[in-house]
Formats: structure tokens, sequence, C-alpha cells
């Protein structure tokens, strides 16, 4: 599972073999922006606009794993700017439709869109112009562990190589100051606590400054001070930069945080699909179900 999960990473950063980094110095504590900044008006709507564009859409998907069907005619489209959150039991296939998103895996049927683009037979070339605008913060951080914190979260620039390194340095600095973990650049992933690696997990989703964010169970494994700390940060990252959010969880607090819709995943398709305030007060018996812990794994 490891293994594959670093070879999603490398495949969504281009495919290419690691650069050698270097170790670049330490650097001063920048400008977080300014509390205006993170409670601007102009974002306060933007959870209950219904007129937005979509820029994502399933249509009818199906997808197999030796003669196992683990999607079956999933349909469900995410809008620009919104937080989509995609729950479920275990098993019912949430991470693996990140990975048809990405084309990380090939559909057995059906379509997938980015931006009205069908992505399905699109060869690696296309694919990985398609992936530059996707940032993907993976279950578990994925962080190179012979890497510093710096040459982690720059690993994604070098690998498009189109910044010197005073550019490199510049943006991995603003990074960092995003998930408040400035001071940290010459640090191995072993010597960060888990909340502090999955911030370095979003710091280097960042830096390549992503239109869609994908996380997968970001929270899980935290402590509830962490786990409210990572909700925040996502919410943060709606405000300021208005991206495209789509999380898999099984949090429910996170849910209530940070969703604008959820998305229930159920019988190998999307079962309920709603806003956070429908989702809340719904009759629907699979969310009731799935809530009150009575809908798991299949």
């Amino acid at each position: 599972m490891k293994d594959f999960m670093f070879g999603a990473m490398r495949q969504i950063l281009r495919g290419l073999a690691p650069r050698k980094i270097l170790l670049l110095k330490r650097v001063e504590k920048t400008y977080l922006g300014s509390k205006a900044c993170r409670e601007s008006r102009c974002f306060q709507g933007l959870r209950n606009n219904t007129n937005m564009t979509t820029v994502i859409e399933f249509k009818n998907v199906v997808k197999s794993f030796e003669g196992k069907s683990v999607i079956d005619g999933m349909s469900f489209s995410v809008n620009q700017g919104e937080t989509f959150c995609v729950i479920g039991g275990s098993g019912t296939g949430k991470s693996v439709t990140l990975k048809l998103l990405l084309g990380l895996l090939p559909v057995d049927a059906g379509e997938v869109y980015f931006k009205e683009q069908l992505i399905n037979d699109l060869d690696e070339l296309k694919l990985n112009r398609i992936r530059q605008s996707f940032g993907m913060v993976f279950q578990g951080s994925a962080l190179f562990d012979s890497m510093t914190v710096f040459e982690n979260v720059a690993y994604p620039l070098y690998e498009l190589n189109k910044y010197n390194d005073e550019e490199i340095e510049r943006i991995v600095r603003e990074k960092l100051a995003v998930v408040d973990l400035v001071d940290t650049e010459d640090l191995y992933p072993a010597d960060l606590s888990g909340g502090m690696r999955k911030r370095i997990g979003v710091a280097r989703a960042l830096a390549t400054d992503p239109q869609v964010i994908l996380y997968d169970e970001p929270t899980a494994g935290l402590d509830p001070a962490n786990v409210n700390r990572i909700d925040h940060l996502i919410l943060n990252l709606q405000k300021r930069f208005a991206v495209t959010s789509i999380l898999v969880t099984h949090n429910m607090e996170s849910v209530y945080r940070v969703a604008d819709r959820v998305a229930l995943l159920h019988n190998k398709k999307i079962g309920y699909v709603g806003t956070l305030k429908d989702f809340q007060n719904t009759a629907n018996v699979l969310v009731r179900q799935f809530v009150d812990g009575e809908l798991g794994a299949e």
C-alpha cells in the first residue's frame, strides 16, 4: 500500500525521478495574512452560492479489481470553490474515487470530466498537465523520510523544472507560513508530530498553487486538538485562495465543520448528496444509519 502511495505521488508530480535538492538556509517567519483577509466578506457567501461552475463530474463510473466490483454507476459533480465531503464505510471506494479522478486508475466504464474535459482516454502527457491543477494530501502524509521538510515541500516545484532556487525558497517559505510551520525547514519527518506531518503534507500540496485540493482522510490518527487544527486549516485555505476541495473522511465532526456539500458512498455508488444543512436535517435512512454508526463497509 505504501509503495503504491509513493508511486501515485510521483505520477502526480509528472512521474520524474527526484532531483538532488539543495538544503537552503533557515528563513524568517513570514506574514500569514491579515484577519481582514481571513474573514473577507467576499468569501462569506461562497458556502451558500448555488450558481457555481461545475469543475469535476463523474457520470455512471464503473471500476472493478480482479473481477470484484468496487464502483458501479457512480455519478456526482463538484462545484468551483466548494468543499465537497465524501463519506462512507471502510472499503467502499472513497480513495479509489480520488485515484480515478487523477487518472491514476483507469475507469472500466463511464466518464470523468475536469472542467468539461473528458480525462478517461488522455495519454500520460496530457494527464500530467491535468494533474498540475490538483494538490493531493495523502492519508498518512506520505512524506519522504530521507528528505527534510524543505525538500519535501519543494519536491513538486523541482519536478516542474520551471523555478529557480530563489523562487523555490520563497514559495516554500510562503507555504510553510500558511500552515503555521515556519522554522521547520531543516527538520526531518521523524522529528515531527503526527499533526505537523499532516500540515507539511498540506504545504506540499499547496506548493504549485493548485485549483483543486484532494484530501484523503486528512485527520486520521490525530487527537481532537489536531483534528480541529486541520479542519480550520482547510477552511482557511478555502477562504484565502477560493480552492475547490474534495475531502474523503470518516470524521463526522470534520464534515460538520468544513463541508459545503456531503456525498454518502454506499452500495458502490453515491447514495445521497446534499448541502450540509440538508444533510444534517434529512430523514434519508442511509444517512441516519451512517451517522448513528449502523452503516459501515459492505
